[in-house]
């Protein structure tokens, strides 16, 4: 009785577990994908801004 309540116990641990790992792993690829707007969208300022060399 002991060791399946433990086993229970182990099985939700691991599952809460890799739901943390799954929230970090979406907020880190939120930041990265905001980081790239961030970084795009001056350069797309600065070359619409710049003279045309023809």
């Amino acid at each position: 009785m002991f060791e399946l309540e433990e086993k229970k116990l182990t099985q939700q641990y691991e599952l809460e577990k890799s739901k943390l790992e799954i929230e970090k792993l979406r907020a880190e690829n939120g930041k990265v994908k905001l980081a790239a707007k961030v970084q795009t969208k001056p350069l797309k300022k600065l070359y619409s801004a710049s003279p045309r060399i023809e």
